[in-house]
């Protein structure tokens, strides 16, 4: 197990500097020298949220993409994307010689789910302005070998059954690379044989016994999620409307010990064998 290191794009303000002629043989003044501007990380962006901010300190995001080598000029895949809050920061990390594309659904859906899915989406990053974000309405609108990285947060255990999720396995195989990283961060069980569906958890190890099955070569796992103060007993899903500060004092999650974006979360890197 390891911890990753944090990753931030920067913005380079480059100053232009003008130096005057001084009368007789006096030597020109060596100019002010000038501060150095801080890094302006991908989290700071002004289009970001409170929530996000909230959700920042949950997730851990720019050590979770570290963990997975997410960086400038590659093509990532943002499987399955909800509103958007990977997407966004992803988009900034691969810069504009790379490229995100937002995969509504992991399967083909009903055009009236994928019209409501790319509504929320696209409202969400309209303010952003990125020229370098495409969106998919499900795996079969990729072509075969594009992506070097797919993730897909908390979203394994909501392909189905058994079944279904080993039937889907292969259409994310299909878009990677050879050699290309399957990203996949889920929430944790202490249930080892199916998923828990009535709070949204699969158990790790079951995860990672199918995607193996499937063809994928597991690297490794992070800790960077864990968080031994969730018990596994409570739903993590996201309710419309809901106030990330005041969450734990009203509705029906009000005796959940920890807030939805802090559940305890597995975090598996897995590999598309070379061919």
């Amino acid at each position: 197990m390891r911890r990753s290191r944090s990753t931030c794009v920067s913005l380079l303000v480059i100053g232009l500097l003008t130096v005057g002629c001084t009368a007789g043989s006096e030597p020109p003044a060596e100019p002010a020298a000038t501060a150095e501007p801080e890094p302006l990380s991908v989290l700071d962006h002004p289009a970001r949220s409170e929530d996000d901010h909230y959700r920042d300190a949950g997730f851990k995001p720019l050590e979770v993409y570290g963990f997975f080598d997410i960086g400038p000029g590659m093509t990532v895949g943002d499987l399955w994307p909800g509103g958007g809050y990977n997407t966004a920061i992803l988009a900034q990390l691969v810069g504009d010689t790379g490229r995100v594309v937002a995969i509504l659904s992991p399967a083909p859906a009903e055009p009236d789910r994928a019209a409501r899915s790319l509504e929320r989406f696209s409202g969400r990053l309209d303010p952003y302005g990125f020229t370098n974000l495409e969106i998919a309405a499900d795996p079969t609108q990729v072509p075969e070998d594009t992506f070097d990285v797919l993730l897909t947060v908390r979203n394994y255990h909501d392909l189905g059954e058994a079944p279904d999720r080993l039937a889907a396995l292969p259409a994310f195989m299909r878009i990677l690379k050879p050699g290309g990283i399957f990203a996949v961060v889920d929430a944790q069980t202490d249930k080892p044989d199916e998923r828990d569906e009535p709070v949204h958890r699969i158990n790790d190890e079951l995860s990672r016994r199918e995607i193996t099955s499937a063809g994928f070569e597991f690297i490794e796992a992070s800790d960077v999620l864990v968080n031994t103060a969730d018990t596994y007993g409570f739903d993590g899903r996201e309710r419309a409307g809901e106030d990330p500060v005041a969450w734990r004092a009203t509705g029906e999650e009000a005796d959940a010990p920890i807030h939805r974006y802090y559940l305890h979360r597995f975090v598996h890197k897995y590999r598309k064998p070379m061919q």
